[in-house]
């Protein structure tokens, strides 16, 4: 069977056997986008301030995968009602306007350094492909947990502490269809194939072993940018509202079910009454993936990190050239920071020594290079196999006799007049630097500012960042950036309120 094929089987195996996820508790769903009013988003902050615990997950558009949703539920250990938020980041009031600052004001609750972020994956990288909306910055963060790395071991752990009893409300019993035994296996085998193989559990699969609940995942792969909000149904009409509202309740299960699951693991555990949540998946981290970052989980992340640090710490180029980037002249020209600049390479020892020494046909200058340790002493016969250079006194009829040879030279190219006249030179110089000034925006950080520009100049230089052009626009710092690994970079290094 085609990997499609048993994912379809299984979808309805588990629609037949399980009735489909609904969170137990009271939840409200929030929208965050520009029909979300003042006062909205000011009770969701008061609530983020009180809360420590929140899940977090991510949707990108099919085909092109952009960057579409964010699902942030709040961890409630009590039975009040708790909020699951649902952010459209194609939909967001523009930069300037006092709304898109409260959600900013929002985010620094939720990223807050003494908030746990759960995610089922790593919510890092979960969160990296949103940050070029200005939104938020997760560098203040110090525990996000990757609930799906530790879940297999403590899954392994929980299930073999179970008594075989059938009253007991934790015990799972579930019977395999003869036609098919590997869709559905008893927990303790399906678990086993996850240790031995070292796949890593679906959430889907969580929720039914688990909760014994149908978790829908036939919505994944969706167009997520058509603005779920019942508010933004004028923005793209065509869509039925019956899309809309099973757009909504799968993105609010996929993220309560975490929810669930988080607390379903702390209850069952026998850890000391007084051990918060967060210092219990402290615990479990540290148990179960001791060696495993919470922020850099993957090689390639390290690596992302080592290119960022070396883009802050080894970048030599000095402060002048950046007064002289972020000068507004009409006729600068500056390159793409996709180019790379081609610059010589320095002299190594031995080309200087070369360069500065006669030239000889003798063995002194290759003794010499052999006692300073530039060539190895094995080198020396090689070196007087090969090279044969001309003595001092061939020279000089050298150069006489290609001096004497008439080489034809070409002429100087004549100056074309221009065709243009003085009017659309005039535009196609505006063109040009409009088109100039572009670029160096093209990759930027926006934060509020009540500073003058250099001001804010001095504190970026303060704090080590590269800026191409700083400008203001109202109460908004608008910062040009030279490349978007920088940027990413700097939307996390830089914190939202800077400059107030």
């Amino acid at each position: 069977m085609d990997p499609y094929g048993k994912k379809d089987a299984k979808e309805i195996l588990y629609n037949e056997l399980f009735d489909p996820y609904e969170f137990p508790g009271n939840y409200s769903i929030k929208f965050l986008n520009k029909s979300t009013t003042l006062n909205e988003i000011n009770n969701l902050t008061i609530q983020a301030q009180q809360t420590n615990y929140f899940c977090i997950d991510t949707e990108g558009d099919k085909f092109t995968n952009l960057p579409a949703l964010i699902q942030i539920s709040f961890i409630s250990l009590s039975s009040a009602s708790i909020p699951v938020v649902i952010v459209e980041p194609r939909f967001l009031p523009t930069i300037t306007s006092n709304l898109r600052y409260s959600f900013q004001k929002f985010f620094q609750q939720i990223f807050r350094n003494d908030t746990h972020i759960f995610c089922w994956g790593d919510p890092v990288i979960e969160l990296t492909s949103f940050l070029e909306f200005s939104l938020f910055s997760i560098s203040n963060v110090q525990h996000f947990h990757n609930v799906q790395l530790i879940f297999a071991s403590w899954f392994n752990r929980w299930i073999n502490s179970q008594t075989p009893n059938i009253n007991d409300e934790n015990y799972l019993q579930l019977h395999a269809p003869r036609y098919d035994p590997a869709l559905l296996l008893p927990p303790h085998i399906f678990n086993e194939q996850k240790m031995t193989t070292r796949n890593l559990w679906s959430l889907q699969d969580a929720v039914v072993y688990l909760l014994e609940k149908y978790l829908s995942k036939r919505e994944t792969r969706q167009k997520w940018s058509i603005g779920l909000d019942p508010r933004l149904q004028n923005t793209i009409p065509h869509v039925p509202i019956q899309r809309r509202n099973n757009l909504i309740r799968y993105a609010s299960n996929d993220v309560l079910s975490l929810n669930e699951i988080i607390i379903f693991m702390y209850n069952a555990s026998n850890v000391n009454i007084n051990t918060s949540l967060g210092e219990y998946f402290l615990l479990l981290k540290k148990e179960f993936a001791p060696s495993v970052s919470s922020s850099f989980s993957a090689p390639k992340q390290l690596q992302q990190q080592q290119k960022w640090y070396d883009l802050l710490f080894h970048d030599t180029e000095s402060e002048d050239d950046d007064d002289e980037l972020a000068g507004h002249v009409v006729d600068d020209r500056q390159v793409p920071s996709s180019t790379p600049l081609a610059l010589p390479s320095p002299l190594t020892q031995d080309e200087h020594l070369l360069n500065n020494s006669p030239i000889t046909n003798d063995h002194s200058s290759i003794e010499q290079l052999t006692t300073i340790g530039l060539l190895p002493s094995h080198a020396t016969l090689l070196v007087e196999q090969q090279v044969h250079l001309p003595s001092q006194d061939v020279i000089p009829s050298l150069v006489a006799a290609i001096s004497s040879q008439n080489i034809p030279t070409n002429p100087p190219k004549r100056k074309r007049k221009s065709r243009r006249s003085r009017e659309a030179r005039t535009h196609r110089n505006q063109e040009s630097s409009l088109r100039h000034r572009r670029n160096r925006y093209r990759f930027e950080l926006q934060r509020q500012s009540n500073l003058c520009v250099n001001t804010v100049k001095h504190i970026l230089r303060h704090y080590q960042i590269k800026f191409t052009n700083v400008t203001p626009n109202k109460s908004v710092m608008h910062i040009g950036i030279k490349s978007q690994d920088e940027q990413q970079l700097y939307e996390q290094l830089l914190p939202l309120d800077i400059f107030l």
